[in-house]
């Protein structure tokens, strides 16, 4: 049972990690594309974001 709540707790965790990772980039983005003049940071944050 310890084993079991403890990846449950993990994957929870590992989960809203990635949703705060993907809303990041998500507002990233639709800043990027109101200036339309600094579209290489968002491409960096895309890359970093699939490193991890």
């Amino acid at each position: 049972m310890a084993k079991n709540r403890f990846f449950l707790i993990l994957i929870s965790i590992l989960l809203a990690i990635s949703l705060v990772l993907v809303s990041a980039i998500f507002a990233f983005k639709f800043l990027n594309n109101k200036d339309k003049g600094s579209s290489e940071s968002s491409s960096k944050a895309l890359t970093t974001a699939e490193m991890k």
